[in-house]
């Protein structure tokens, strides 16, 4: 039972030490090794959209039965990420782990998350549009109204002439 055991143990110590060569050579200086002997490691994510860019920082602890019977140990590092968003991703990465138990998933999870900024910043940027778009016909609006010259909300300036 003890040779098994052990076998598992150096199993699982060789896959995380492949994975994390694999993640690092993929990565490069977005991952980051905190601590090697307690096997932490962080990685920067990022949406990579120019505007509305969004990050996270996903911290890993690799427990010694990590892949074979354990989940790694993480926490999402990100402030705007809270409530029912937090716990949407937390679930997706739940369902990665259990959909590949007993493999490595940390690039699977690193990716999700990346997908989720991604979404995240695509859902952002429409609601500023939409809200740019709204305040715009609000100031269209308001100018029909109030007969205000239109050249002048169109140029962005506050004082407005009243229309003649």
């Amino acid at each position: 039972m003890a040779d098994i055991t052990n076998l598992e143990s150096e199993e699982d110590l060789q896959a995380q030490i492949e994975e994390i060569e694999a993640l690092s050579s993929i990565y490069g200086n977005e991952w980051c090794v905190i601590d090697e002997v307690s096997r932490i490691f962080c990685i920067k994510i990022s949406s990579d959209a120019e505007e509305q860019k969004m990050t996270a920082c996903l911290q890993i602890i690799l427990p010694p039965d990590y892949p074979s019977t354990a989940p790694p140990i993480y926490q999402i590092n990100a402030a705007w990420l809270r409530g029912s968003e937090r716990a949407k991703l937390a679930n997706s990465l739940e369902d990665i782990y259990v959909e590949h138990a007993g493999e490595s998933i940390l690039y699977l999870w690193v990716e999700r998350i990346r997908d989720f900024l991604v979404e995240k910043s695509c859902s952002s940027e429409s609601d500023h549009m939409t809200s740019d778009f709204s305040s715009g016909s609000s100031r269209w609006s308001l100018a029909l109204q109030t007969g205000l010259d239109m050249r002048w909300l169109e140029q962005g300036d506050l004082a407005c002439s009243a229309g003649s």
